[in-house]
């Protein structure tokens, strides 16, 4: 064991650490509407399908007396919304804003934090984490319709550091990692929209440009591969690679990926021997997919 750190039902943690269940530190559907409800009375209402996530998608504004019988609980900022129907699809919500009337539905259990115990951060990033999520696939294994309860909910743990201003501080650290990660997503998006269109100006066809086939620009091979060869065949190791359609990623081919085959299989047909530049395009399996040989690796 590592100095300093404990093992525990949940995993390793730091040793000034404790485990808790949900119900240590945070009240689970605190508030929730009564039957005795104003007809006239209007919120904005949250079902499952709103939320993705950890993400709002939508909202409705509803009476309640239209609103469907599932409208019940009451949230206000910093109360957490997690899934209880289908909960590894992770329709969970942490709400950061300041809200007035607003309802979701009793298919999500509502936390509270405990304000001297727990961060609502802390706490609601750990839903998204493999601790929480190992104990929900348990509780919902080999179930139709996977569901739990609050009861359910209130017995899930979760590991608490000591002090609420150290699971603040890991809050904050994750939600500025998950801003640079969406940051650097939205920033690939637009690298790869700045490409497609730089791609689709230098190939439209310009004046003077002719219309060839692909025979008449490039020596085409009719296959690459090997009539009858078998997966007994494929070596972990050797000096002659064997390309898949497996292999072919983001236009090139993932080489650590690649088989082996022996000798005498790669020496019995020219075309099965790729080079450099080559352009390799699958027919079978997967149709379509492209990957350019840039470089063979060279093997000893």
């Amino acid at each position: 064991m590592v100095v300093g750190f404990k093992n525990t039902e949940i995993g390793i943690i730091p040793n000034d650490w404790e485990i808790k269940s949900i119900s240590d530190v945070s009240d689970v559907d605190p508030d929730n509407l009564s039957s005795g409800t104003n007809p006239d009375y209007r919120f904005q209402y949250i079902s499952i399908e709103d939320v993705d996530c950890g993400i709002l998608r939508s909202r409705t504004e509803l009476t309640y007396s239209d609103a469907p019988s599932r409208a019940r609980r009451k949230i206000k900022k910093n109360d957490i919304l997690i899934s209880t129907v289908r909960p590894n699809l992770k329709s969970h919500l942490l709400i950061q804003e300041n809200v007035k009337d607003w309802i979701c539905s009793t298919g999500f259990s509502v936390l509270r934090c405990k304000s001297q115990i727990s961060d609502s951060g802390y706490l609601f990033n750990h839903f998204f984490s493999s601790i929480i999520s190992k104990q929900i696939e348990n509780l919902i294994s080999g179930s139709n319709y996977p569901s739990i309860n609050s009861k359910d909910v209130k017995e899930l743990k979760v590991p608490l550091p000591p002090t609420k201003a150290e699971q603040s501080a890991i809050a904050t650290a994750l939600n500025d990692a998950d801003a640079l990660i969406s940051q650097l997503e939205k920033l690939i998006a637009k690298k790869k929209a700045i490409k497609q269109g730089t791609m689709q100006e230098l190939l439209k066809p310009k004046e003077g440009w002719e219309t060839k086939t692909l025979g008449e620009v490039a020596t085409l091979k009719a296959r690459i591969g090997w009539q009858g060869l078998t997966t007994a065949e494929y070596r972990k190791t050797g000096n002659f690679y064997l390309i898949t359609g497996t292999e072919f990623k983001n236009g090139f081919i993932d080489w650590d990926r690649c088989n082996y085959v022996d000798e005498n299989r790669y020496i019995q047909d020219r075309n099965i021997q790729v080079k450099n530049h080559d352009i390799l395009v699958t027919k079978d399996g997967t149709i379509g997919k492209i990957a350019l040989i840039k470089s063979v690796p060279k093997l000893s």
